[in-house]
């Protein structure tokens, strides 16, 4: 046997149980958000609450793309459940924000999750989307 398929199956056997589905679920939760703060850009009123939302939801998409191809990568399976989303075709700036710290939420938990060598990939395109949100909510709060 090579030492590179050694390697292959310490990797795999890092993968604690159920981190598929956590990955897969934060991945579509992340599809969302985009979709929604999108939506949000769109509509607000403010230049720079339009920039600021802009660039997040650019950002986020880049990193879920990197996510999911890693996943893809690591034979992550998907899910073949429903996921049922509802997006809000209005924009409030404290809505918005409580919505990003939800978010940020997931995101914190699945960095425990992803603490692995064989996801530290992934583990640090979520790592980017924390900055990322960390930025948004800054601009979003400044007076």
């Amino acid at each position: 046997m090579r030492l590179s398929n050694i390697v292959e199956k310490l990797e795999a056997k890092t993968i604690e149980s159920g981190t598929d589905e956590k990955i897969v679920g934060f991945i579509l939760e992340s599809f969302n958000v985009r979709t929604q703060t999108h939506i949000y850009h769109l509509l607000t009123k403010s230049y720079a609450e339009h920039m600021a939302i802009g660039e997040f939801y650019d950002k986020l998409l880049s990193a879920i793309d990197s996510i999911s191809e890693m996943s893809i990568g690591l034979n992550i399976s998907t899910s073949t459940e429903p996921y049922n989303s509802t997006l809000v075709f209005d924009y409030n700036k404290d809505t918005l924000i409580n919505e990003i710290k939800e978010y940020r939420n997931s995101v914190t938990s699945l960095l425990e999750t992803t603490d692995t060598s064989s996801l530290m990939g992934i583990n640090d395109a979520i790592m980017s989307i924390q900055a990322s949100i960390d930025m948004l909510l800054y601009k979003l709060q400044l007076k």
